[in-house]
């Protein structure tokens, strides 16, 4: 997996960042949890509970290990 830094972005580019993603920089594609879009919901394929937002769950995601195993990342959890 490949993690970008901070330091590799501008001031715009990181707080679009920071706003759109959980983990900015890494790999997941999940959105930021708040108090207005709480990490409230099951993910849809193995049903673990308070994994993703209301916004990830409009978009369609999973949780990050759903998708790892998908893309053949999986980590034995």
């Amino acid at each position: 997996m490949t993690r970008r830094y901070r330091e590799e972005f501008d001031e715009e580019e990181w707080e679009e960042m920071v706003d759109r993603f959980a983990d900015p920089g890494g790999e997941s594609a999940l959105h930021p949890e708040s108090p207005t879009n709480p990490r409230n919901l099951p993910c849809p394929t193995c049903k673990r509970p308070n994994t993703l937002t209301q916004k990830d769950q409009f978009k369609g995601y999973q949780c990050d290990r759903c998708a790892d195993e998908v893309e053949g990342r999986w980590y034995g959890f």
